[in-house]
């Protein structure tokens, strides 16, 4: 099977899977799960629009975290990874959104509404790898990232699920736009130094 096909059956399985494990979750706890209530809420416009911001200006800042000189081989490592992918920018999208539907019903509706907002977050940043205690660097990043999935959990719980959907959505368009933007930038630089 292709690297894309996979990626996007891992995106729908997110999608899926997510949600069925929080709605089990829901029913072994006996909370509500309003579904429809996230996608149609009154304040419909606010959460896209705080959603959309929060997530931009989490994004930047994770950016500028990565950008720095000791987390070289951290960047690196997620660059060469997303280059193994060859996504398209529909994938980039199509992953983005699947994410941040699929995780935020889990993390932040199922598991925030059990341990609170800061335990959830750091469940969510522990899953995604990105607290190791044998790498420091990528730890740097992970306590950034429990921090900002904290204003996840903030938002869905003063706002609204979609406007926690929105930001985690916009995170990961905005880092894997860069990343795919990044990757064509140094291919297209090899190529024009191949011919110096």
């Amino acid at each position: 099977m292709k690297t894309q096909n996979r990626i996007r059956l891992l995106g729908l399985a997110t999608l899926v899977g997510m949600p069925l494990v929080a709605f089990v979750i829901a029913w072994v706890f006996s909370l509500e799960f309003p579904l429809l209530d996230w996608f149609t809420p009154d304040n419909f416009l606010v959460q896209l629009a705080v959603g959309v911001f929060y997530g931009v200006l989490v994004a930047v800042i994770a950016s500028w975290v990565t950008e720095r000189n000791f987390m070289s081989s951290v960047r690196n490592k997620y660059r060469n990874l997303l280059s193994s992918f060859s996504l398209t920018w529909v994938d980039v999208f199509f992953i983005s959104i699947c994410a941040g539907i699929g995780e935020e019903i889990l993390f932040r509706y199922a598991l925030q509404c059990l341990v609170g907002v800061w335990i959830a977050a750091l469940i969510f940043v522990a899953v995604h790898g990105y607290l190791n205690p044998k790498d420091w660097k990528i730890s740097v990043y992970g306590l950034f990232m429990v921090v900002a999935s904290a204003g996840f959990g903030y938002m869905a719980e003063e706002l609204g699920m979609l406007s926690a959907i929105t930001a985690h959505a916009a995170v990961d368009v905005y880092l894997l736009a860069q990343l795919k933007l990044d990757d064509k930038k140094i291919t297209f630089e090899s190529i024009e130094h191949d011919y110096d």
